[in-house]
């Protein structure tokens, strides 16, 4: 072994984990007190992070290939080296993790799905057997070692452990990596009997009729005061996948104009077939994220409600343009808000409009836990609408509302006042009273 190479190799990652760390630690994602993150800043802690990914990495990688031994019997320098180097990696992990702080659920999820290599995967290594070997070795021990090593590496004995090695902080750390390891196991298993159980509440339906209530006429009417970048929330009354969303309101899409619009502002891969006179929306179902005709869209629907953001047009368009660039991804069925790998219908149109930039408008949310996961459910737009409705300048007003009156099976047109109070409809999320 060639102690001062080596020795030189693990200074060298050191200092290049200390700045990538501090380079980390300084960027303003972890002192912000929101829940919102900007495109921006996702791209620079992404940026950040591949710089953390490379020092990481290259530790791993001299631990897992220069044939250090178990045994100080064998080879006490080489024993040192491991020693120090599976203690240091393990104290950069706990760094990292304690800088995340009250985003750690963001950073986890964001940079797992983001990284060739999340935090996941680099925490997962730190819990290799050989570890709780290195990490409970006494300090006494090594200390005896110190004349029978090469003076090259022995200021690995005397450099100090991290305080992430103490054995509090360890528990507490290894605890909560842990709780993470399995949460996302169980979210895994989870999701995979979501996809199926989804599949069998697609074909649930206690109707008695096979039309839907909302009318063409309403449609129409509708139709008459859309404007691109509508948020739209739609109800399927007693169906099987009403279980699964709290509230009366379980859809939400948005409407994004004609084709002709959407081509002639948006043109991409995934417009060029628009109708010019079709009207359409952009939503995210069980099969994904796609864009539909809303006479398609709206034929399967009992209920209709359209809010309009008070926005600028061009924040509108960026919206649409937004939205427009999440089609062909895959439904989220793990509700995991932090994600952008797969969305949800409500976790499609909110992050449409969240901030692109540091004083850009943006659509003020407040996640909340479903089952297992943090997501935006569609009622909660319109308990927004209403709850702010008394604001100088709210984010939303209300367009349209198409009801039912459900002893005559009718649809109409309601006013503004009930689309405000249509959140409060529904206690149970299958019954509508």
């Amino acid at each position: 072994m060639d102690s001062q190479k080596i020795s030189s190799r693990l200074r060298y990652i050191d200092g290049k984990f200390d700045e990538g760390f501090r380079a980390l630690g300084s960027d303003a994602i972890f002192s912000q007190k929101k829940n919102v993150y900007l495109s921006e800043d996702k791209k620079r802690l992404l940026a950040k992070w591949e710089a953390i990914i490379k020092v990481l990495q290259a530790l791993r990688w001299l631990i897992r290939t220069n044939g250090f031994q178990l045994s100080l019997f064998r080879n006490p320098n080489r024993f040192v080296v491991e020693h120090y180097a599976r203690n240091r990696y393990y104290a950069m992990v706990g760094k990292l993790r304690g800088l995340f702080g009250n985003h750690e659920e963001f950073a986890r999820s964001f940079l797992d799905d983001a990284s060739r290599e999340g935090f996941s995967t680099m925490a997962r290594f730190a819990y290799a057997p050989r570890y709780f070997y290195f990490l409970n070795y006494p300090q006494e021990f090594l200390d005896l070692l110190e004349p029978d090593i090469d003076p090259a590496i022995r200021w690995m004995i005397r450099v100090p452990k991290e305080r992430e090695t103490d054995v509090v902080r360890r528990l507490e750390h290894d605890a909560v990596n842990v709780r993470y390891y399995f949460r996302n196991r169980i979210r895994n298993a989870l999701r995979i009997i979501a996809i199926y159980w989804g599949k069998i509440l697609q074909m649930i339906s206690l109707r008695d009729r096979d039309e839907w209530y909302l009318s063409e006429a309403s449609v129409q009417a509708y139709l008459a005061l859309a404007k691109p970048g509508d948020i739209l929330l739609t109800r399927r009354n007693w169906v099987g996948t009403n279980l699964s969303i709290p509230g009366f309101w379980k859809h939400m899409s948005l409407y994004i104009g004609t084709g002709k619009y959407v081509k002639r502002l948006h043109g991409s891969p995934n417009t060029k077939k628009l109708l010019d006179d079709g009207h359409y929306v952009v939503e995210s179902t069980g099969k994904g994220v796609h864009i539909s005709r809303f006479d398609e869209f709206s034929a399967a629907q009992d209920y209709l409600g359209a809010f309009r953001t008070t926005f600028s047009e061009a924040k509108i368009g960026r919206a649409i343009a937004s939205a427009l660039g999440y089609v062909h991804r895959e439904y989220d069925f793990s509700f995991d808000f932090h994600s952008d790998r797969s969305l949800v219908c409500s976790e499609l149109v909110t992050k449409a409009f969240l901030p692109e930039s540091d004083g850009d408008e943006w659509l003020h949310i407040d996640l909340e836990k479903i089952g297992y996961g943090l997501t935006y459910p569609p009622n909660a737009l319109a308990r927004k609408a209403d709850r702010e409705k008394v604001y100088m300048e709210p984010e939303l007003r209300p367009v349209f509302f198409a009801d039912v009156r459900l002893l005559t099976r009718e649809s109409f047109v309601n006013t503004a006042g009930a689309l405000f109070k249509s959140w409060k409809r529904a206690k149970l999320s299958w019954w509508l009273k």
